[in-house]
C-alpha cells in the first residue's frame, strides 16, 4: 500500500462504516457458511479495516476459537478495537503491511475482504502466505460483497482505476496460471468469493 493510500484510509475511516451498504448480515454469513468458517477456527482477517467481520467471526468461531485482525490504517484500526470490546473471542490486532512484513502463526482460514485489487503483489503474497500462515486443509478466502464491476466502478469513482478487480472466473484461472489452487465459491451480484487451498 502506498502511503497515499494508507492516508486515503485514515482520513475516510470515520465514515466508512456508513458508507458501506453492501456488507449485509446475510452476505456475510454467506461468504462464511461458503468458506467453511466453523467452530473453534483459528481466522486471520486480513484489512480488517473497521472490523465489519469481527461480530460475524467472533459468533461462527466461538470462545474456543481464535482471530488476528491486521490492517496498516491505524485510523480504521482505532474503530476496529472499539467494535471488538466486548467479542469472544477477543481479537488480536496487528497494525503492519502484511505485504511487507511476516506475519506468525498458522490459521485455518485467512480471509481478504475488500482487499485483493489494494495488493502490490499479490502472487507473492499469496504464496507466502499459503506457505507461511495457512494450516493444511485450510484456505484463504478472497471476498467482496458484490460483483467484480460494481467494485471496479466504485473504485473509478475515488480515482484509483489501477485496483482493477477481475471477474472470480478470470482470477482462478490467473491464480491457477500461478499454481495457486483456485477455486469459484460465489460469483453474483451479491457476493464475489474465491478460495485458494492448503
Amino acid at each position: 500500500m502506498t502511503d497515499h493510500e494508507l492516508h486515503f484510509f485514515n482520513i475516510v475511516a470515520p465514515e466508512w462504516d456508513s458508507r458501506d451498504t453492501l456488507s449485509k448480515p446475510e452476505t456475510i454469513d454467506r461468504l462464511l457458511t461458503l468458506g467453511g468458517v466453523k467452530e473453534c477456527d483459528s481466522i486471520l482477517d486480513l484489512g480488517t479495516g473497521t472490523g465489519v467481520l469481527l461480530p460475524y467471526l467472533a459468533r461462527r468461531v466461538g470462545a474456543c476459537g481464535s482471530i488476528t485482525a491486521v490492517d496498516l490504517s491505524e485510523g480504521m484500526l482505532t474503530l476496529a478495537k472499539a467494535k471488538a470490546v466486548t467479542l469472544v473471542p477477543h481479537p488480536q490486532f496487528l497494525q503492519t503491511d502484511f505485504e511487507a512484513q511476516r506475519l506468525p502463526g498458522m490459521y485455518d482460514h485467512i480471509i481478504m475482504y475488500c482487499v485483493y485489487p489494494h495488493l502490490e503483489h499479490p502472487v507473492k503474497t499469496l504464496r507466502r502466505l499459503r506457505r507461511e500462515n495457512l494450516q493444511p486443509g485450510g484456505n484463504i478466502l478472497i471476498a467482496f460483497p458484490t460483483e467484480a464491476s460494481r467494485i471496479n466502478a466504485i473504485h473509478h469513482r475515488v480515482r484509483v482505476d489501477h485496483h482493477y478487480l477481475p471477474s472470480p472466473r478470470e482470477l482462478t484461472t490467473y491464480l491457477r496460471a500461478h499454481h495457486l489452487p483456485a477455486r469459484v465459491l460465489a460469483a453474483d451480484a451479491q457476493l464475489f468469493l474465491v478460495a485458494v487451498g492448503g
